[in-house]
């Protein structure tokens, strides 16, 4: 459903929650009017493929994305302009929002607000995605000096 004009967002009733067998789900570069990602997108446990990027989606990443576990690849990223509302990670943090994917190889998270030092997000990210093969965090608002744990990813490419 990628660049289908979707407007008016998604909220948690909606039918495409009940799809308990969805493997790929494709939002990006729709118009969801700022609204935030459905809580109950952990519903969805059967997903592999998840691309949420510029789909209009704003405000804190939900808990529910944790429950993911299938996931192999997670793409949240946004494009930044003055004045919007961009997606954020904060309560719950980095940890909890991916300690349980230990499986995605691809992560895009960027211009989503982490505000996160370097120590952090980089002992989070080698600690729980072992398999990380691509990691995107342009305009995350990250500081502070790399974490030498990153080079624990043998895969990342």
């Amino acid at each position: 459903m990628s660049s289908e004009s979707i407007t008016d967002g998604i909220d948690h009733s909606s039918a495409l929650f009940s799809l308990r067998y969805l493997e790929t789900l494709n939002l990006a570069y729709n118009s969801l009017n700022s609204t935030p990602i459905p809580s109950n997108v952990g519903d969805l446990t059967n997903l592999r493929y998840l691309n949420l990027s510029n789909s209009g989606f704003s405000g804190q990443i939900p808990v529910g994305l944790s429950l993911l576990a299938r996931l192999v690849t997670l793409d949240l990223s946004t494009l930044y302009f003055p004045g919007t509302r961009s997606l954020q990670i904060e309560n719950p943090n980095l940890s909890t929002l991916i300690g349980n994917l230990s499986g995605v190889k691809e992560l895009h998270l960027d211009g989503v607000n982490m505000s996160a030092n370097g120590y952090q997000w980089a002992r989070t990210i080698s600690s729980s995605m072992p398999y990380l093969s691509k990691l995107s965090l342009s305009n995350c608002y990250l500081s502070g000096p790399i974490d030498p744990s990153l080079r624990n990813l043998e895969l990342l490419s």
